[in-house]
């Protein structure tokens, strides 16, 4: 309440201006308390629909960046969880980056290494483990200690994301003759991006008949040593929406090619989770100095970022008007 600052009135009649007195402080005390306590910072996600998350995927706007939350938000719950992928919804990310293992019994569930020995209270390759195994564990939370939540399946995930957000799967495409019936049994294969060096011919041998069904996302890293003729191959006959871009300097020719890859009207996705990836532009530099990181990346081209830290990135693009 504002301070108030009372005016002593003189009058013979001291009942009668005591009555007064108290009457202007009880409409002042009531005016006071209007007044709207300070809100707290928080994210209320947008009301984007599906429809136009996959509209911006496939046209790119410079005045919307789409964020893509790496192995879901694990900073707040276990990494590859159905309960990431619910938070990175509810922070309104576009996008969740998830990894696919295969079981010894051939079941698709969420993992990215190997083994299971970092991120569940298990040990061993997901591979040598029965589905029914994998089940048992105990997902672990960021400091290493078990909790209460379970590996899922692909198909879980698939139907956690359903009509809400996008999904880029990784480490999927060794077994996506597998895959390619879940996405169907889902109705999800729209919200599916893939990605991989493949070339055009690499590309239709690799996924035959369904590859005209799927959002594939070309890379585009040192490894391409020829990166206008990988392009121009890709563009005639594939024709994607999106590149990833990785590079650690910037005048290797995979950065350079990024305004060409936006002359074309292509989206440009950029990494912001470690150094080696950006040209040294992080997210951890971001969270104390945004515009000199994720400023940078989107100043020279990004309409896409993964990150380890989406709610700190909405928070940047809503502050510049691009989310």
């Amino acid at each position: 309440m504002k301070l108030l600052q009372i005016v002593r009135v003189e009058n013979n009649d001291n009942n009668e201006n005591m009555k007064q007195l108290l009457l202007i402080i009880v409409i002042l005390f009531v005016i006071g308390c209007k007044e709207e306590p300070p809100r707290e910072n928080v994210i209320i996600a947008e009301n984007i629909t599906l429809d136009s998350i996959i509209n911006l995927y496939k046209n790119p706007s410079d005045q919307y960046v789409m964020v893509i939350a790496h192995r879901a938000d694990w900073r707040n719950f276990p990494e590859n969880s159905i309960e990431a992928i619910r938070s990175a919804i509810k922070l309104g990310v576009d996008m969740v980056e998830i990894d696919v293992r295969r079981t010894k019994d051939g079941s698709l569930v969420l993992m990215h290494d190997e083994t299971i020995d970092r991120t569940t209270n298990g040990t061993g390759k997901v591979s040598e483990r029965t589905f029914d195994e994998i089940k048992q564990l105990k997902l672990m939370s960021g400091v290493g200690v078990p909790t209460d939540f379970n590996v899922p399946t692909l198909k879980e995930a698939l139907l956690e994301c359903k009509g809400k957000i996008m999904i880029n799967l990784d480490k999927a495409d060794n077994y996506f003759g597998e895959i390619y019936p879940i996405l169907k049994e889902t109705n999800t294969i729209d919200q599916v991006v893939l990605k991989g060096h493949y070339t055009t011919e690499e590309f239709k041998s690799k996924f035959g008949d369904f590859y005209k069904e799927i959002l594939y996302m070309p890379l585009i890293t040192d490894k391409i040593k020829d990166v206008k003729s990988y392009v121009d191959s890709l563009e005639s006959s594939i024709n994607p929406s999106s590149y990833e871009i990785v590079f650690n300097e910037d005048y290797m020719d995979s950065f350079k090619y990024i305004s060409e890859l936006k002359n074309n009207g292509d989206n440009v996705w950029i990494n912001t989770l470690w150094p080696s990836v950006a040209n040294g532009k992080t997210d951890d530099k971001a969270y104390w100095n945004p515009d000199e990181n994720w400023g940078w990346v989107i100043n020279e081209g990004a309409t896409m970022i993964q990150t380890d830290r989406p709610r700190e990135l909405i928070e940047y693009l809503k502050s510049i008007g691009k989310h």
